[in-house]
This record gives C-alpha cells, structure tokens and sequence, in this order.
C-alpha cells in the first residue's frame, strides 16, 4: 500500500482523503509488503480517525489516553495481519532497511530517513519486534533499496503462481480472462435487483426439457432496462433449475473486443469444448459466412453429450462495421432442442432480423413505483448512503424515466454523493435538470455535473479519463492512468472512481463502462469528431509500445494503432519477429484472429507481405539459431498460406527446405521438422490445384515433397523403435523417459502412416491409380497397425480408396470402402455432422452405379436432411470488396484439418 498516494507533499499526505482511501485500501488487498527504514511514520490526526471511526469500529482499539498515538503504518500491520493472521501466512512480507543507512547523510537530509524522537525510535523497535513475532518472513538490514525490491519481486512473483496457477494453455489463460471479464459485468448487476414473477416463470417455460423447443426467446428492453440485471440473476437464482445442464453467460459489451460476433461464437465453442472434454480444437481459420454452419456443428456434438443453457445478453451491441454481423447471419436459425437460448435485446436492426425468424419475444415492463421505491431502499441500504428526503425521493419515484432501473439508480447514486460531498443546498434544481427526455441525455448532463466538480481541481479531468477508458480495448488500469496522465495524484483518481462507483465494473484490474449507454455518452461529449479519436487510440498506442511484451502489450498496441488508422506503426508491430509468434500462436484463438485482423486491414493500405518477407530478411541477418529461424519461417509460412497468398507461403517454406544438408539432418527434432515442412508445402500445392490452378507440376512438386517426408519418417521410424527398445530393457532409466521414448515412437508411427495416405490421394489425383492404391493401402494397413481401426484419418483413406475404386469401376471393392468410411465417420462424427454427410454421398454414388437406386435414394435423402441442419455457403451473399477485416482465408478447409482429420 503507498501510503502517500504518489505525492511527496506533506500537506496532500495529510488530507482527510488519503487517510479515507489508505484504510479502504487494506480491506481490499490479497497480498502486503511492508517496508520500514528508520522512521516510525506519520500519526494520523486524532479528527481524522475520530471520524473514520464511525463506520470502522476496530480503530477505536488505538485509541489511548490523550487520544490517537499510533502511525498509519502499525494500524495498517494490526488489521492487515494481527487481525487475520491464519489467513494472511504466506502472503505478509516485511523488509527492515539497515539502521546505519542514513549515518553518512548529511545533517539537513538526514530527518527524511531517520527518526531523531528516542520515543519515535522505541515505537519503531517495538512494532518490528512485533512482527517478527509473526514468524512470517522477512528480510532483515538490507543496505541498497534495490535489492529488497528484487526480494520484493521473488516474494510476490512466488505467491502469485502458487495462488493463480497457470493454465496448461494459452487458450486456457485467454479463456479463464474473458471469463473473468463477463463475471464481473454479472457479478455488478446482482446486488440491486427487483424480477416480476412473470418474467422468471416465462424463462421457467422456455427451457422445461419436456417441451420441443428448437429456438431462442428474445427478451427485449430499452438501454438500461434491467436486460443484463434480470439475465445475472437468473443465471444466480436458477441454476437448480437444470443442475446438470452447462450453463452459459455472455455479455456482449462487457470489453470492446466482446462485441466481435466471432468473439462469442467462440467463446461458445471453447465452453462445450471445456465442459464435454472434446478434442476437436475450436476453429479459427473461417470465412465470415462459414461461422453459422460450425457453430451448429459444436451445438450439435454438446446436445449428444448433455444440456446446455445459453445467454446472450446484449446482441444489439454486436460490432457492425464488418461483415453485417447485425444481420446475424452467424447465427443459426434453429438450434437442437437440447441447447435452450435466452438473448437480450434492445429495439433496433438486430430485433427486427429476430422477429423476421419468428422467434417469441418478451418484453421487459418498466419498473413499477412500488418496486422502484424497493430498488431505491436497497440500493441505499447495499452503499450504506445517508437516507434521502422523502420529498425528494418521491419525486424521483415520480419522474417518466424513472422506470428505467439504470436511469432510477444512477439518479438517486448522484443525489446520495451530492448529501455525501456538502452539495446538497442545490438538490431541488438538480433534480429539476434530470427531467431528461432520455436516458443518453441524462447521462449527457451527468458527464456535465462531473467536469463541474472534479475539472475545478485538474482541468479537462473528467474528458482526459474518460477518453482513455472509451479507447482501450479490454479496460484500463489505475496504474496505466496514471502513467498517461502523469499530473493527476493517485489520491485524486481514487476520489473519482470510489464517487462515481456505479458507472464503472472492474475485473483483473482493469477498469471499463458499466453501461453501454455511459459510453455512448463520452464518446458523443468528448471525442465527437474521427481526428479526436484518432489522437487518443495513437496515445495508447505509443504508450502500450514502451510497455515490455507480455500479454497486456499484445492485446492493446496493435489494436490501438489499427483503430488509430496508423497504417506503418501497425505493419512495424506485426512485422517484428519478436512479436509476431505470440500474435501467431495458435494456442490463443484472440491474439490469432488479431493477427489476421491487422494483415488485413494493413493489405488495404500498405504491401504488407512484401514488408512481412523485408522483415524476415532482417532477421536472418541477425544469425538466429536454426531452430529460432526455422520456427519463425514456418508461422510466416503458414499464416502466408492462411491470408491468401500461396506463392508467399510457397517460397517461404522452399527457402526453407533449400538450407545445407548438415542444418537439415542435424538432429531427430530437427529431421521431424524439415519432415513436417515438406507435409505442409505439399498440402499448400494441392490446395491450389484444387482451386483451380491447373499446373500440374503443382502435384508433381507435391509429391516430391510427400515422398522425400515419407522416406525422412521411415528412417525416424526405425531410429524411434531402436531407442524404445533400448529403453525399454533399461530397468534403471525412470518411467517418465520410457514413457516419452513410447510417445514419440507412437507420434512418429502417426505421421508416417499419415503421409502414405497423403500420397495416395495426390497421385489420385494424377490419374496414377495404381501407386494411388499402393499407398493408400499402405497408409490404411499402418494406422490399423499403430493406431486403430476407427481413427478419424481411417475415414479419409477409406474415402479415397472408395473414389479410386469407383474411377476404376470395380464397385464391389468401392462399396466395401463407402460402407467402411460411413461407418468410421459416424463413430468419430457422429449422425448429424456434414462429414458424415459426405461420406453418405460417396456411398450413394457407388449404389447408384451398380443400380441399387433405392437404397441411393435413402442415403441422399439422409444427406441432405443433414446439410439442411446447416446454412448454404454457395448461396451466401458475394463479399463486400472493400472489406479490411476478416477477409476470405485461403489454404484452409472447415472440415479436414491438419492430417485429413
């Protein structure tokens, strides 16, 4: 806790405020450092404590004789630690500086660091006895500050990870934060909150499980008319409702990146992936109009593994300025009666899309006055505020906007802190000026009554803040603040968020819009023009720049410079190779999606693959490791392939397969890899054959690549198998080394059986049937060798096995191959997904050929009551040419990802 708030005045130390903001301060803390050099430390003024002793009842404990005696710093050790001490071991740290340190000081200086009072001196003692006395640990006569920050630093690092373990992946950490994001928009609508029965039972009707309901309910509402708070607390109050079932909130707006419709596809995926342990990874690699058609494929697998419950609050806010996500067609139309939506919306384009579905709608009421008045004592009774006038409260109950809960509570909010701050001797006109015709006017007046009195004290105060809030993607933190605005005291920036507390929510530290209204409000107050907006996301910008790279830097500094359209800055981040692979990871489907995003929309502007490839030429230059090289043309490669730009991609990875033999062969990792380039540069070719660039030195290139990986695995395969044996029959090597030998013995079996696979479909495509038969054999007698009978890749072989056979027209031996992929692909798939599908189609085609139409007939009618599950991409609408994000990715498939799985 700084105690002094960053001020180095004594007289702004001395504040009521400080001493106020201190003691709120201890109550909130989950870890404390205590530093004590040589000076027993500031005795607040008996007024103050008197004062604050009246809603802390445990500082009256200090009180002696002659009144408050005792230093800011021992009250805090005594309710910070004494008070609690089973629960604060381990996090309670004290760092004592050496006694002699101030000793060469000379005389004028010499006080800041020393106390000269012998009292001072032996309350000093006394107190550091005391907590050694804790036996907690500390760090005794240290002589260079530094050096106890250093301990500092361990300490706390420490404690961290043994409290907030990392997730086994970044997708895991990107998951648990946004989680923790719509957690905290939840948990700050709970607390005041009045539901009409008839609204819970109408939720109660539409998720009863013994009704076939196959589409959402639209609960519809104003901005501010309790959506959010009647969605949180159903959620809270309800759950017993369908125990078993997974329950699902997402609120859009809760961070700007939130209102990314792909965002919440997403993030839908991920939970039915967590809560059902399925292994498919959540696809990032999608066209915009490809979304709906795998969102109900994840929807699908989750209703034959359980319940799910969704909702989705907010969808009005869905970002529209790509892709027309407001048309909503990301969504599906109809959804497996096991999986029951809620949405929240208010009037506009999205509702009328819905009410064109024929969905059912309920409309949230406005609050009554009796429920108002309800609303009003709680909320005052949750804040502990003094009680308001009677006459002035019945006059708010009274207001036409009053029904609004958002307009009711931030009213009575502004009227409790104007009592609490002195200012209430002009309450009657201020009530008469929130006649507002409208909630953003109202909010329009209440940024009014901020600027007049926080801006009295710092000027542009209120506009400063506020614009920094508006522009950050997930939130800002106190912290941050402070460092952009380096003239406004810490003191002063808790003042303005402890009094406007209910405009804001917090989580993970960061700060953000409460409503989406508020925000609306400063955007049109303080940076109505495109240039306004353009200089504060460039300030962000160039802040999160100087920041060192972690995760906070990767989320905010490329966002900020494509939202400040600075065009060069944004392909200077994506374009430093010490950035771009923790943009590219693939672990992390956020920061991934970035990465496109900010090609994309750079491409519009800028050659960005010419300066990408400029980019790896300057890293080269630096010498890098082999493996450092390899790893970072291999994403450039890939990501290349994944925007559309094959001969990019293609040149990459032959410049990297072009490197000396010795760098090549120079280990078994390294064989793996250059084994797996040559894979992936082979699928990169076929893929634009099947695109429709008929070259065929394409395929033969192809297969010179998939023949030279066959041969590299073959030879690993052997050297595998020898180091398993060797281990194997060391009975002193630990279980774990064996264990690994048989994994990668295991792993490298897989991509040799995969390969022989690979080339059998390619020399299909040659018209060589006879070596594509070969290897297709091969590869399928492999993985019902090494792996078993029923893996994914099985159905992919059985496939092509099935279309070579019917190519060469012995369709005993196809039907056999159909009938076998059918099978293995409803095991893996299971009934209603489109592999399945496919498979069903290719069957057809052979029973057609040998005249079994009826049964052809059933297996298409099957088919297609299976695609008609999904949205038509051929007759989705043509791209809009001028769209900079999300563009059609190249190089992917939605349904056959790496290995034809």
């Amino acid at each position: 806790i700084d105690l002094f708030w960053q001020t180095l005045n004594l007289e702004h130390a001395s504040q009521p405020e400080q001493l106020h903001y201190a003691l709120q301060e201890v109550d909130r803390c989950d870890y404390y450092l205590f530093w004590f050099g040589g000076c027993y430390g500031w005795l607040p003024p008996s007024s103050q404590l008197g004062k604050e002793c009246k809603d802390r009842q445990w500082l009256s404990e200090f009180r002696g004789t002659a009144g408050y005696e005792v230093s800011l710093g021992e009250i805090m050790f005594e309710r910070a630690v004494l008070s609690n001490i089973e629960n604060v071991q381990g996090k309670a740290f004290f760092y004592f500086r050496n006694e002699t340190y101030g000793d060469g000081f000379d005389e004028a200086v010499k006080p800041f660091f020393m106390d000269t009072d012998e009292e001072e001196l032996e309350k000093l003692h006394a107190l550091k006895e005391k907590m050694r006395q804790t036996h907690m640990q500390v760090l005794e006569d240290y002589t260079e500050p530094m050096n106890s920050v250093r301990q500092a630093f361990e300490d706390l690092t420490e404690c961290i990870h043994r409290d907030y373990p990392v997730p086994e992946s970044a997708q895991g950490m990107d998951t648990l934060r946004e989680r923790h994001a719509h957690t905290a928009v939840a948990n700050s609508h709970r607390e005041n909150y009045v539901a009409a029965e008839g609204w819970v039972h109408r939720i109660h009707a539409h998720l009863d499980t013994r009704a076939h309901v196959s589409h959402p309910i639209v609960v519809v509402a104003p901005p501010g008319g309790g959506k959010t708070a009647f969605v949180s607390n159903y959620v809270k109050n309800y759950r017993y409702f369908l125990p078993q079932a997974l329950w699902l909130q997402y609120y859009v707006g809760a961070t700007n990146e939130s209102t990314n419709f792909q965002r919440i596809v997403c993030s839908i995926m991920q939970a039915i992936r967590d809560r059902f342990g399925l292994e498919e990874d959540v696809p990032k690699k999608l066209r915009p109009n490809e979304w709906q058609k795998e969102m109900l494929v994840w929807l699908g697998m989750a209703a034959t593994r359980g319940r799910m419950v969704v909702f989705i609050d907010g969808i009005d806010q869905v970002d529209d300025a790509h892709d027309n996500a407001l048309d909503l067609q990301w969504l599906p139309r109809s959804f497996p009666a096991e999986v029951r939506t809620v949405i929240t919306c208010s009037p506009g384009p999205a509702l009328d899309v819905m009410l064109s579905r024929g969905w059912p709608v309920m409309e949230l009421d406005e609050v009554d006055i009796e429920s108002r008045a309800e609303m009003v004592e709680r909320y005052l009774s949750i804040n502990s505020y003094p009680s308001v006038d009677p006459v002035i409260k019945n006059s708010v109950l009274q207001l036409p906007l009053a029904g609004n809960p958002n307009y009711l509570l931030q009213l009575m909010d502004e009227l409790c802190i104007m009592t609490k701050t002195g200012r209430a001797e002009s309450l009657g006109d201020y009530v008469l000026y929130l006649k507002a015709d409208s909630v953003p006017a109202f909010y329009d007046y209440v940024l009014f009554k901020w600027e007049k009195f926080f801006d009295a004290i710092h000027a542009n105060f209120t506009r400063r803040i506020l614009s920094l809030v508006w522009a950050s993607r997930w939130g800002i933190s106190e912290q941050e603040i402070l460092m952009l605005l380096a003239d406004i005291p810490r003191i002063e920036l808790l003042h303005f968020f402890n009094l406007t507390k209910y405009c804001w929510h917090w989580y993970d530290g960061l700060v953000n819009f409460k409503q989406n209204t508020l925000r609306s409000a400063a955007e049109a107050r303080y940076l109505p023009t495109k240039l306004e907006k353009i200089q504060v996301h460039r300030q962000l910008g160039g802040y999160f720049r100087t920041l060192p790279l972690g995760r906070r830097r990767l989320d905010e500094e490329g966002w900020q410079w494509m939202m400040g359209e600075s065009w060069l800055e944004l392909l200077t981040t994506i374009n430093n190779f010490v950035y771009f692979p923790r943009l590219y990871d693939m672990d992390d489907g956020i920061l991934h999606c970035d990465l496109r995003r900010y090609y994309m929309t750079v491409n519009c502007h800028l050659d960005a693959a010419h300066g990408m490839l400029q980019g790896i030429k300057r890293f080269e230059e630096t010498r890098p490791e082999p493996a450092a090289y390899f790893t970072i043309a291999q994403m450039l490669a890939d990501f290349f392939a994944e925007v559309g730009r094959p001969r990019e991609s293609a040149e990459m990875y032959r410049k990297m397969l072009s490197q000396p033999a010795d760098i090549l062969n120079s280990s078994f990792a390294m064989r793996m890899r250059i084994a797996g380039l040559r894979v992936s540069m082979a699928k990169l070719l076929r893929a634009r054959w099947d695109k429709g660039e008929r070259d065929f030195s394409l395929l033969n290139e192809g297969r010179v690549c998939l023949e030279e990986a066959m041969a590299t695995y073959q030879d690993l395969c052997v050297a595998a198998e020898e180091a398993y044996d060797i281990a194997a029959s060391d009975r002193d090597l630990p279980e774990a080394e064996k264990r690994l030998s048989a994994r990668v013995l295991g792993q490298v079996r897989i991509l040799f059986a995969d390969v022989l696979g690979l080339i059998g479909r390619l020399c299909l495509a040659q018209g060589d049937y006879e070596a594509g038969e070969d290897f297709l054999m091969q590869g399928l007698k492999a993985f019902e060798t090494y792996a078993h009978a029923n893996h994914p890749s099985v159905g992919v072989i059985t496939q092509g096995l099935a279309e070579l056979h019917y190519q060469k027209r012995t369709y005993d031996k196809a039907e056999a191959m159909a009938r076998r992929t059918v099978m293995v692909r409803h095991l893996c798939f299971g009934w209603n997904h489109p592999q399945f599908a496919h498979a069903l189609v290719t069957l057809a085609n052979v029973l057609a050929a040998i005249g079994n139409d009826f049964e052809a007939d059933l297996m298409m009618r099957r088919q297609a009551k299976i695609l008609s599950m999904y949205p038509d991409m051929d007759a989705a609408p043509s791209q809009q040419p001028d769209r900079t994000v999300q563009e059609d990715v190249e190089g992917s498939n939605a349904w056959q990802g790496e290995g034809g799985t």
